[in-house]
């Protein structure tokens, strides 16, 4: 007899089997898979809306609404390809309105929320999320939203990453500090460079 697994038990076996690459994400998304780490994700709001603030009032969310939203991310009726060309397209007007602390940490809500489902969330975790999220743009033509964030703030990773590349080959401690490593990640990052280049 055929077992059909349902969409969440699969999202969980891909996560498991990105074990293979050690990457801050990937050990982010693992810890996940153990428990949805509800109160540090709203501790971590707490501190995010007191230097941010929100980008849309409580009294303004739709909480169904936004529920919906989250639950959409495990049946996207679009393309990758489709995410991603929005992305591109709106990437400028996105970082104008979202830092890389506010799509942090939507991006570690959402996976929370993905993985676990709405049981374990409550109706002021969505409300939490939709106010620090903001409106949904009209035009999103299918592509959810939070995907489409999702795949900036990974763009911004990436980049920064070859960022922390070039400069370590350059030997260039002060680039390094600059992108935000410390004295002794800039070095760690630098000797990883030479020892591969030998």
């Amino acid at each position: 007899m055929r077992v059909q697994l349902d969409r969440r038990a699969i999202l969980r076996m891909v996560v498991q089997g990105l074990k293979v690459h050690d990457t801050p994400d990937v050990r982010r998304l693992l810890a996940k898979l153990q428990k949805p780490g509800q109160k540090q994700l709203f501790r971590d709001a707490e501190i995010l809306i007191g230097s941010e603030g929100l980008l849309t009032e409580y009294e303004h969310v739709d909480v169904a609404s936004v529920g919906r939203d989250l639950r959409q991310l495990l049946d996207i009726q679009v393309g990758r390809e489709d995410i991603l060309s929005w992305a591109r397209d709106y990437r400028a007007e996105i970082l104008r309105t979202y830092t890389p602390a506010r799509l942090d940490w939507l991006w570690d809500f959402s996976w929370s929320y993905s993985l676990w489902g709405g049981s374990r969330f409550k109706a002021r975790h969505v409300l939490v999320y939709g106010a620090v999220r903001g409106c949904v743009p009209s035009d999103m033509h299918n592509v959810p939203f939070q995907a489409a964030l999702n795949s900036v703030r990974k763009g911004l990773i990436r980049k920064r990453e070859r960022s922390i590349f070039i400069s370590s080959r350059r030997g260039d401690l002060k680039g390094l500090i600059v992108l935000g490593l410390s004295e002794e990640q800039a070095r760690k990052a630098i000797e990883k460079v030479v020892r591969a280049s030998v």
